[in-house]
């Protein structure tokens, strides 16, 4: 076993060790951070863009600007894109990885971000508030929007999502897990299998065991990003993006989304070959799954 597989391991027993404090250290970076954007954001009269983004005054630019956020990558990346042509969240989402990371400085760490905060975008709710502590987990929040161009509505089950035509289900097991695939691909639900208990309410202590990524922590050769926490559709829950090689030697690529509904988790995973295509298509799909993710059991 590598160092690093080692260190990560050891890492991910200290987090379940001892929650409060990682909570603490959370808490005060997240402080930092808003303090370095603070500092960013020197409001104009009428709008509320820092001062570097003031020429994003039409509405859709704006909004891209706030999605990639107004730090020192948020910037960066605003202006690459810009070069680029793309200054419209709906241009973003049309570009595929490997065009991206052609652009010059975007790099890595700058898709990895589009990625992440494209998947909180799709996922925030559009036209209802949050639930409130005392809201039914399972009470629907606004009518379902159409069903996307090539997608179709899974209904047969105890959620509803939207996952590509021609896409076939498999049985169901009986923990409870959903499998859809086409191919090499897979969109994985587990619909409120795990409590939240022993983890004290944290996606990301239970990312750390959950049974649908045994298969990335088993392996020689493996790599994690965007571990973000994110609101997915209003409720709280975790992202993030993994790689891993298979028994096969395959590489596969996933992108997981971990939400919790009352007291259990609920898992949308959305696995791939490791490729520019493959990339691409775990994306859109997974961005899609897990914004039209809804529990009715």
């Amino acid at each position: 076993m590598t160092d690093w597989r080692i260190e990560t391991q050891a890492l991910e027993a200290l987090v379940q060790a001892h929650p409060e404090e990682l909570q603490a250290l959370r808490a005060e970076a997240r402080r930092r951070q808003e303090s370095l954007e603070a500092r960013w954001r020197q409001k104009s009269p009428g709008d509320g863009t820092c001062q570097p983004c003031r020429e994003f005054l039409d509405s859709q630019s704006a909004a891209l600007a706030d999605l990639l956020g107004h730090d020192g990558l948020g910037h960066r990346l605003r202006n690459v894109l810009g070069r680029h042509s793309i200054r419209s969240i709906e241009r973003l989402r049309e570009a595929a990885d490997w065009e991206l990371l052609d652009m010059p400085t975007l790099g890595p760490k700058g898709l990895r971000r589009i990625h992440l905060r494209l998947l909180a975008h799709d996922a925030a709710p559009r036209h209802a508030a949050s639930q409130g502590p005392g809201a039914s987990p399972h009470a629907p929040t606004s009518p379902p929007a159409p069903v996307a161009a090539g997608y179709v509505r899974v209904t047969e089950t105890p959620f509803t999502l939207e996952i590509p035509d021609g896409w076939q289900r498999q049985d169901p097991s009986p923990a409870g897990k959903f499998v859809f695939t086409q191919g090499a691909y897979q969109v994985v639900v587990v619909a409120g299998r795990d409590p939240v208990g022993p983890y004290r309410g944290d996606p990301v202590a239970y990312r750390a065991v959950e049974p649908e990524l045994a298969d990335f922590r088993a392996s020689e050769w493996s790599e994690a990003w965007g571990l973000d926490r994110a609101r997915i559709g209003g409720r709280p829950g975790a992202q993030g993006i993994f790689a891993w090689e298979d028994s096969e030697g395959i590489r596969q690529y996933a992108e997981n989304t971990v939400i919790i509904v009352g007291d259990r988790f609920h898992i949308v995973l959305v696995t791939g070959p490791d490729t520019k295509n493959g990339r691409d298509l775990v994306s859109r799909v997974a961005r899609r799954a897990s914004r039209t993710y809804t529990p009715t059991a």
